[in-house]
Formats: C-alpha cells, sequence, structure tokens
C-alpha cells in the first residue's frame, strides 16, 4: 500500500542531510547557505539561482534570437524551470535588474537586453 502525505509541510533533507521541516531554517554551524530561501508550500526557491538562470541563460538566447527579450518569454522559460511558484518574483526581479544596471529596457518598454 502507498502512502502519500499532502501536507504542506513536508520533511525534505537539508543540506546537512538530516531531514527537518520545510519551513524551519537549519541551524547547523559551518552552514554555507548565505542567500535568502523562499519557501512558498513547501516549495523551496533560490532567488539567487533564478537571478542567474534569467542573466545567463534566459536573457542571452532570446537576444541571439530577436535582439531582447520580453517579459512573457522570461516568465515562461521561469516556469519551465522551476515551476509556477517563481513567476511571481519575475517582474521584481526585471525591476531589481534595471536599478542594478545588469539588464536594460531597450529598445521598448517590456523588452530586456544585457545593459552593455
Amino acid at each position: 500500500m502507498l502512502t502519500v502525505n499532502l501536507s504542506p509541510k513536508i520533511a525534505a533533507p537539508s543540506e546537512d542531510g538530516n531531514l527537518g521541516e520545510a519551513d524551519e531554517p537549519s541551524d547547523s554551524e559551518g552552514s554555507n547557505n548565505h542567500n535568502p530561501v523562499i519557501t512558498k508550500n513547501a516549495l523551496r526557491l533560490d532567488p539567487t539561482l533564478i537571478e542567474e538562470y534569467v542573466l545567463k541563460t534566459v536573457v542571452p538566447q532570446e537576444m541571439q534570437r530577436v535582439g531582447y527579450a520580453v517579459e512573457p518569454k522570461i516568465v515562461y522559460a521561469i516556469r519551465q524551470r522551476f515551476g509556477d511558484v517563481a513567476t511571481p518574483l519575475v517582474p521584481g526581479l526585471l525591476t531589481e535588474f534595471a536599478k542594478s544596471r545588469k539588464l536594460e529596457e531597450k529598445p521598448r518598454k517590456g523588452c530586456w537586453r544585457l545593459a552593455e
């Protein structure tokens, strides 16, 4: 007989291999986890991983095709790679990238290119 746990608090292995609650931070000393982790319905999202994926994969691929990346295609790529829970983060990431001059909104609104 197969039992499936549908609880929003699913035990997940941490970096040190211990099982713990997904919403609780690890108390282990010497952890290399310096980045904040966003937890939504027991799914852990690493914003740094998403940022890197946008800047080093999604936008460069679209720039090679058409010269810029549009927000719906960026959202689609994030949804395919990280799931639906990561898509609400995209508009904020794009705004943050524009402020830090990693991306620029050119040639028109909604079109993004890597800053030169």
